[in-house]
């Protein structure tokens, strides 16, 4: 849902109280004595909601100015501009206490007069001014019993380790007391300092390659936090070295499943020649990923048994190669018995797209073995799958309360924009949690509710063919779960969240989203919905070429990643520069593809209601709604061809064509604007259109593409209603100047214009941009005094343009 502009607007921890003071109010609250004069420091208190000041004042000082039975007025000093106003505000005793800010002042006022009275009775001066601290004073140290340290340089994080390119090794850097070796490195362990056991044991094995204890200890760790490659590449030369140790060989295909190399892991798996050492597997787990906006889900498997254990890691690895009847082959193998088998079985559904049995199968095993993070989080995928997003979001908040009730060592909500935050890397406790997937599924569930589709639609300024998305892609809250997450550093991000990011901030980055994008399709795992964001948002942005490139650099990707209608969506729309008529007819063989499904639900729908049939009549509903979303990127595509061509004529007779269906879409109506519009001789009906968009939002009439309020005047002038014009500019110079004060008053009352939007963060150009299309409008008509003058107009004031 979008964003709050109340009085109380995010303040969720702001007014929150302290650790262990929440609970009644203190009676010492009400016995203190409040009198005019007294200096107090404003501190809102979240339990008491009466007589509470505006968040603005919390935290600020002021001066009691009068006192009542159960509040009192304070005087309080607010910046505005370059001004310093007087505001008296009126605030609840809860909400204030005395302040301290004059306790050292008046202790050093009573020390002096101490100091000059003394100095007085003794006849000397003293000096009571506050004089800075000085150097501490010269002293010897002693090497007795102190055996100096040499200090040396901390390599940086991403280079290679010392002595790596051949130069010295500086001897204290991983210096490890005598006799401690031992203890030092499984406190570490123990404590979760895995970076700092795999930066000494990487030196340990500068000077014993074959160290079987190093090795191993250094796999585990980098298994922890999820190095996967790095700790294949330990449990191999284990498993060189010491081939008669079986369980190095368990380690070695885990590390290569969990790195998304399944075949060697299964080349692994099959070397295993004795199974009594599957009790000792670090994890074996599937991963499903979502089919929508990259979710992964991952459901990790308990070591249960012997050879349990190895046929779950064949039948994980059979799952991730898409060997399904493989899969179903070695899980029938397992005991009915195991939680895990339930749970594996719930596996195959979801990837059968049988959801609710899946759901269903997952809570099944929930109930047998408690509440577990990655339980809730596969049930709320389901949800997720079936658009059942309430439920969806109730699991996804269990997960992220208890994982911040439980490790609030991972900073959850900690990261600020500008503000540095210490990374809490990807440890095995933040897998655990599942946070990470659980915010990732609340941002593709808020950007679904947001609806951001990214759909070609045509939008004319001055016989100028753009592109424009109708609904704004900037979805705060998806935008605002992925921020909330444990802050990682970008190196640490996991393929799925580095993807989402990319999606979410292609507006304000898009540069930055293709280099993520094309980063993820050379590196395994890639999620598999990036092959296809990556080619839409290459068609997005006109382009083509790119995209053309990319479909046939990595041909193999489009059956996996590509459904029947994308690919065919794909391929008209790249046709459409080099081939125009051709991409017409596919696009037309993909219009009535669409328009056959919507007349069959619409037929649905009619025969559910004569049955009264609510449910069937709400789900039948939401197919026709989804179903039109998918026709109208068809039918903007193939009107596109004839805009181009400036046909307008035949893009009007296809929106006549599809507005059975259509009529009350957004888009669709719209674009019928911007084609009547581009006709000249149909201004009065392209005002049809325009005019309920614009009243739509009229009180927040900023809320208007610019272009579309240009468009709207000049009809309005085309057609003699100048009036109208002047009333929409009006309104327009208003919004912009309310929205130039609110930014900056001071500014804005010493002259910021209508076009500026003044000098804040919000700059408006709506009224520069409609003088600016006028303008061009009158001086093509032949009247140049009064164009110019509008641009002229348009332009001001000079300072802020």
């Amino acid at each position: 849902m979008p964003h709050s502009f109340g009085l109380r607007a995010r303040t969720r921890h702001l007014f929150a109280r302290d650790f262990r003071k929440k609970g009644a109010i203190p009676l010492s609250t009400y016995l203190k004595t409040y009198k005019v004069g007294d200096i107090v420091d404003i501190k809102a208190n979240g339990a008491i909601h009466k007589g509470m000041p505006h968040k603005y004042y919390h935290g600020k000082t002021g001066i009691v100015y009068n006192v009542t039975k159960s509040s009192v007025g304070v005087i309080v000093h607010k910046i505005v501009g370059n001004r310093y106003l007087e505001k008296r505000v009126n605030i609840r005793i809860e909400h204030i206490k005395h302040s301290n800010c004059r306790l050292d002042f008046l202790r050093r006022v009573k020390e002096n007069a101490r100091l000059k009275k003394e100095a007085k009775e003794k006849g000397v001066a003293v000096n009571v001014k506050r004089q800075p601290v000085g150097p501490r004073p010269a002293h010897y140290v002693s090497t007795k019993n102190n055996v100096p340290i040499t200090v040396a340089p901390v390599p940086y994080e991403g280079t290679a380790l010392p002595g790596a390119g051949g130069g010295p090794v500086p001897v204290s850097l991983f210096q490890v007391p005598e006799g401690k070796y031992t203890y030092t490195i499984y406190s570490y362990i123990r404590d979760g300092r895995f970076l700092d056991v795999i930066k000494i044991l990487s030196n340990e094995l500068g000077t014993f390659p074959k160290s079987r204890a190093a090795l191993s200890l250094l796999g585990y760790c980098y298994f922890q936090i999820q190095e996967y490659g790095e700790a294949a590449n330990c449990y191999e030369q284990l498993v060189r070295h010491f081939p008669e140790a079986d369980e190095y060989r368990l380690y070695y295909a885990q590390s290569l499943y969990k790195a998304g190399q399944y075949v060697p892991a299964q080349k692994a798996c099959q070397t295993i020649e004795n199974p009594e050492m599957g009790d000792k597997v670090h994890h074996g787990s599937f991963s499903v990923h979502g089919s929508v906006r990259c979710i992964s889900l991952i459901n990790g498997l308990s070591v249960v048994g012997i050879f349990e254990q190895i046929l779950k890691l064949q039948a994980a690895i059979k799952y991730e190669t898409e060997d399904i009847s493989g899969c179903k082959l070695l899980i029938d193998q397992s005991r009915s018995d195991d939680p895990d088998t339930m749970v594996n079985q719930a596996c195959l559904l979801f990837k059968e797209m049988k959801f609710e049995e899946a759901c269903s199968k997952y809570a099944e095993a929930m109930k047998i073995v408690g509440y577990q993070a990655e339980l809730s989080y596969n049930i709320a995928l389901c949800h997720y799958q079936l658009k059942q997003y309430v439920p969806a979001l109730k699991y996804i908040a269990d997960i992220i309360e208890k994982g911040i009730r439980e490790h609030p060592e991972l900073g959850v909500g900690m990261a600020t924009e500008g503000i540095e935050i210490r990374s809490v890397g990807n440890s095995q406790i933040l897998h655990e949690t599942y946070l990470i997937e659980a915010f990732n599924l609340k941002a593709a569930i808020e950007y679904q509710l947001k609806n951001c589709k990214s759909i070609e639609t045509l939008q004319p300024a001055n016989s100028r063919k753009r592109k424009i998305d109708p609904k704004n892609a900037t979805d705060e809250a998806a935008r605002e779960a992925l921020t909330d997450m444990p802050p990682r550093l970008e190196q640490e991000l996991d393929p799925v969240t580095l993807h989402n990011q990319a999606l979410m901030n292609m507006d304000e980055d898009p540069t930055g989203g293709f280099e993520k994008l094309n980063f993820l399709l050379q590196h395994v795992p890639c999620p598999p919905e990036a092959f296809g964001n990556l080619l839409l948002l290459y068609v997005k942005y006109d382009y083509l070429d790119s995209a053309a490139d990319l479909l046939a650099e990595n041909a193999h990707l489009a059956p996996t990643s590509l459904n029947s209608y994308l690919f065919d969506f794909l391929e008209a729309t790249l046709l459409r520069q080099s081939a125009p008529e051709e991409a017409y007819k596919k696009f037309d063989d993909l219009a009535n593809m669409h328009v056959d499904q919507l007349r069959k639900l619409t037929k649905q729908v009619q025969e559910a209601r004569q049955n009264h049939d609510e449910e069937t009549v709400k789900r039948v509903v939401n197919e026709y709604d989804d179903a039109v979303e998918r026709y109208i990127p068809v039918l903007m595509s193939q009107s596109k061809i004839y805009w181009d061509m400036e046909n307008y004529h035949m893009v009007e007779k296809i929106f006549r064509k599809s507005v059975e269906f259509c009529n009350e879409h957004d888009v669709w109506k719209l674009n019928v604007a911007h084609v009547l519009f581009m006709q000249e001789s149909k201004y009065k009906e392209a005002i049809s259109f325009y005019e309920p968009i614009v009243k739509k939002s009229y009180d927040n009439i900023l809320d208007v593409t610019a272009i579309v309020l240009a468009n709207l005047c000049v009809s309005y002038i085309m057609t003699s209603q100048n009036e109208e014009a002047e009333d929409l500019m009006r309104k327009i110079e208003k919004e912009e100047e309310r929205i130039a004060y609110e930014d900056d008053p001071a500014s804005a009352a010493g002259g910021g214009g209508a076009g500026a939007g003044g000098a804040g963060p919000k700059r408006t150009y709506h009224l520069c941009i409609v003088n600016l299309v006028i303008g061009t409008l009158y001086c093509a008509k032949g009247n140049y005094e009064f164009g110019i003058s509008r641009i002229m107009k348009s332009l001001e004031p000079f300072n802020k343009k």
